[in-house]
């Protein structure tokens, strides 16, 4: 039976009697998985078995190589039975999926069962009725799985509020790993970046929850909000532990029409306070959305020299606080020349390995640096601070500008496509 640090799925004992039930009916192995494809339980196994099944099975996660294929089915939104056939590719035996629905038509799991041999017509009638009783017992349990999130929403404020004792209960409780170093991750969504007051009114996150917390033991890390964008807490062992709590998450905010910008994390050490962790997630988290980082979260350990502008909104107005040589260069009619200055710096001011980087002959990059030593003077660059200062502003500066190309285009990309439509054939 699926159990994960104390914590359970209520109905999860009958939902297994069922499965028991009809695997002794149809002397075959029968499995059910939540809608996130992530196992639940699993008759004892009859018959064939497969290589993606076991990996489920034993790493209670979804094998990610198949999943394109089988959802290319329609099994999302069936409201029958869909045979599959078998894939030598991925590995895969001919498979029946019958989907489990509620009243109104959510998705609440998928009963599996092997087509090897074929599923009889009064096979798959004996399973229907299977089918129907899951669906009332996983009806009954909505009750019990909202009193779930509220409790994993108290104990998220519990923790971000650094109450005594609060991280031990949400262990206790399930709700986080036993196991692992304390990460956050802040999550910024398309409508919080552009100022949507859809985050901070809690109904997205209490609709994130019931989807990650329904037809599973615990989702495996808490989840609240702030203005910036969710705010994920996590135990972790890894880049495998991390990369199932993101893709989770980001199943769910897909489903919720919503849409995930980037991803910022931080370490929390035990002698670093929990506010603090946010405050660097949710920085990083801006700095990824600022130069299209999608790659996965964007670490704090690995800002570099981002690090030193947390507090800073980084828009085109945090150029002149930053520093006042930059904006001046940018006003000048030097200011084509602020790119070549960035890489010369970026170079180690080195002229050799900056007119290779820039693809121009180094008697162009001495003029192009004379050009900007006119306008700055000699001690702009030649000052330490004041060049770290200018150099940072920069590129900033830089970011900005290539977010702006990166926006315009998407933009002309859509009147394109609006008036590709719109066009009489």
């Amino acid at each position: 039976m699926s159990k994960r640090a104390g914590a359970f799925v209520e109905g999860l004992s009958e939902v297994q009697e069922l499965v028991d039930d009809l695997a002794a009916d149809l002397g075959r192995s029968v499995t059910v998985d939540n809608p996130e494809f992530e196992f639940v339980c699993a008759s004892a196994q009859t018959g064939p078995i497969d290589g993606p099944r076991i990996a489920a099975i034993i790493d209670r996660a979804p094998p990610r190589g198949p999943l394109p294929w089988l959802l290319g089915h329609g099994i999302e939104t069936a409201t029958s039975p869909v045979r599959i056939a078998a894939n030598e590719e991925h590995g895969l035996l001919a498979r029946i999926c019958f989907p489990v629905r509620g009243e109104e038509g959510e998705l609440l799991a998928y009963l599996w069962l092997f087509d090897e041999p074929r599923v009889e017509a009064a096979e798959v009638e004996r399973t229907l009725e299977t089918v129907a009783a899951l669906a009332a017992v996983m009806i009954g349990g909505d009750r019990a799985l909202l009193a779930r999130v509220e409790e994993a929403r108290a104990h998220a404020d519990g923790v971000l509020a650094s109450r005594a004792g609060a991280l031990e209960a949400a262990i206790a409780g399930g709700y986080l790993a036993v196991e692992g170093e304390l990460l956050v991750h802040v999550a910024r969504l398309a409508d919080a970046v552009d100022g949507s007051p859809r985050i901070g009114q809690g109904a997205l996150v209490r609709r994130l929850l019931a989807a990650l917390h329904r037809g599973r033991p615990g989702c495996g890390f808490l989840l609240s909000e702030s203005a910036a964008g969710l705010v994920v807490i996590e135990r972790s062992r890894g880049g495998d532990d991390t990369g199932r709590t993101l893709r989770r998450l980001e199943r769910a905010v897909a489903d919720a029409d919503a849409e995930l910008v980037s991803v910022g994390s931080a370490g929390c050490a035990t002698s670093s306070p929990i506010d603090a962790c946010v405050r660097r997630a949710r920085f990083s988290a801006e700095v990824a959305a600022l130069i299209g980082h999608r790659d996965g979260p964007l670490a704090w350990e690995d800002l570099g020299a981002w690090r030193p502008l947390i507090g800073w909104s980084l828009d085109r107005d945090a150029i002149a606080g930053i520093s006042p040589d930059a904006e001046r260069l940018l006003s000048s009619d030097a200011r084509d020349y602020a790119d070549t200055l960035v890489a010369y710096l970026d170079h180690a001011r080195n002229t050799t390995e900056t007119s290779g980087a820039l693809f121009i002959h180094r008697a162009t990059l001495h003029y192009r640096l004379q050009r900007v030593r006119a306008v700055l003077g000699d001690e702009a660059l030649d000052d330490g601070w004041r060049a770290t200062a200018l150099h940072i502003a920069l590129r900033l500066h830089s970011a900005l500008q290539d977010r702006a190309l990166q926006e315009r285009a998407l933009q002309d990309r859509a009147l394109r496509d609006a008036a590709r439509r719109t066009r009489p054939q």
